[in-house]
């Protein structure tokens, strides 16, 4: 009968509560409104009509909004695009059109947008270097596409967007707020870059974008997409210095590379429903990370995936202690995991191949690669070194016994882990008693329970039968 030694105190990633819920977040030194913030009442609160943070939604609803409390009278659209950079001429046009084909405002000249709230739409909408705090498009559901840069803006509010084709918002250091309640779905890109003050990203209702990307918002401390189902193009959380938890609870398809990179506040990253990347999958330089969900991953570059050739998946310089991702069958390139310094077990049970290198390097408390056992194909070189607290024969063990050189194209090497020469036979014989009940120990109970491929005996043992077992009496080993 095969016996498996169960490691203590290793901590489930599983994810048991993923609620889709939205949260806010507002700093404790956040800006006082300016005179222009004050004049717009109609700001970015949640309607009672939103889920709570203790309410898991059945479906997807509509946020409410609040109507639009501007007398804001039908105005004939304007025929063809603009660039303005005075208040005057911004004025001159909101008080005669409703509605603008491509309007570019640029220049601090311009104070307030106040009056573009009773526009009802607008093709291409480019705010650069206003000195306004406040944009809001109450009546808009539309958008072709939005970039705003470099502006003095304190919030973005557009409650009533549906779609939208391009959002790029970057270098805004006083955005705090960006608030697109009901944006379902946009055909381009999402990409929020350097908005130093940004705390609060609401886009509760999006399900699919063609790219994603956040970086370098130093002030926002949680993200929460609870209906994003898939991004077509690349995903990307990096540089969020103050980031700590990332929510993706219906994500189940990214179609090229999924990125985390550079997150040193990052706690938590929740994807329990993703299910393959078509490109790469990289968790780096974030120390304090300490659970990952991707429970349900089965494939780091999808078989059929256009991008198979850069599917690497890389863990490295991050606090997780474990490493589960119980369904994983395939990566597409090279398996790197390395220089996690509290990193104590990789569990891979259903990894059956890596079409190139395997790296498994300089991880400081790794002791347990057993579940990893059942690899068949290596496409590359392998290499499981530089694990001080890895017991050599458990990374020979996977690459002679259990893989197979014939299964390993390129070359292997395994050195500098914990060697056992000299120290402990390979086959042990201990004592054990069953500790089922923890109560009484009948005559069953006790019984001699052999373990091969290992220093010496282990303090607990699991059957195959399920019945757990504590070492009680001698262990000798030869």
């Amino acid at each position: 009968m095969t016996q498996r030694l169960i490691p203590i105190g290793l901590l489930s990633l599983i994810c048991t509560a993923c609620e889709p819920i939205e949260i806010h977040v507002t700093l404790e030194d956040a800006a006082a409104p300016s005179p222009d913030t004050a004049e717009s009442p109609n700001s970015e609160v949640s309607s009672p009509e939103e889920p709570s943070a203790h309410e898991e939604p059945n479906s997807w609803e509509p946020v409410a909004v609040p109507e639009n409390e501007l007398n804001c009278s039908d105005l004939p659209a304007y025929e063809g695009s603009l660039a303005i950079s005075s208040q005057e001429d911004l004025d001159a046009l909101t008080n005669e059109y409703g509605s603008i084909n491509d309007l570019t405002l640029e220049g601090p000249d311009i104070s307030s947008l106040e009056q573009l709230r009773c526009f009802s739409e607008i093709e291409h909408l480019i705010i650069d270097g206003v000195s306004a705090s406040y944009l809001s498009l109450d009546e808009i559901d539309n958008l072709g596409s939005l970039e705003v840069h470099n502006s003095q803006l304190q919030r973005i509010n557009i409650p009533n967007l549906e779609q939208t084709h391009r959002l790029w918002i970057f270098d805004n250091p006083h955005l705090q707020s960006i608030h697109l309640p009901n944006t379902v779905e946009t055909t381009g890109r999402i990409r929020i870059y350097d908005n130093l003050s940004l705390n609060n990203l609401n886009l509760y209702s999006l399900h699919e974008t063609i790219e994603l990307r956040l970086r370098d918002n130093s002030s926002l401390v949680e993200l929460d997409l609870p209906w994003l189902q898939q991004v077509s193009g690349h995903t990307e959380f990096s540089g969020n210095d103050a980031l700590e938890r990332i929510d993706l609870p219906m994500l189940s398809t990214v179609d090229v590379g999924l990125r985390f990179e550079e997150n040193p506040a990052l706690q938590s990253i929740s994807l329990p429903m993703l299910e393959a990347t078509g490109g790469c999958l990289t968790i780096t330089e974030s120390p304090l990370l300490s659970e990952v969900d991707l429970f349900s991953l089965v494939y780091v570059g999808d078989p059929i995936s256009s991008h198979l050739s850069s599917s690497r998946l890389l863990i490295t310089e991050t606090g997780l202690s474990l490493i589960e991702l119980p369904n994983l069958v395939s990566v597409g390139q090279n398996l790197d995991i390395t220089q996690n310094e509290i990193l104590e077990s990789i569990e891979l049970p259903s990894l059956v191949q890596v079409n190139n290198h395997m790296n498994i390097l300089s991880n400081r408390s790794l002791n347990d690669l057993s579940s990893t056992f059942g690899l068949e194909d290596v496409g590359g070189n392998i290499n499981i070194s530089y694990n001080p607290h890895l017991p050599s024969t458990q990374a020979e063990q996977l690459v002679w016994n259990d893989l197979g050189e014939e299964n390993v194209t390129g070359s292997v090497q395994t050195v500098n882990n914990h060697s056992t020469e000299g120290a402990a036979p390979q086959t042990c014989t201990g004592e054990y008693q069953s500790v089922a009940d923890g109560l009484v120990f009948l005559e069953g109970d006790e019984r001699f329970i052999y373990e091969t491929q290992v220093d010496t005996c282990p303090q607990h043992i699991e059957l195959g039968d399920g019945s757990t077992w504590s070492l009680q009496g001698s262990c000798s080993c030869e």
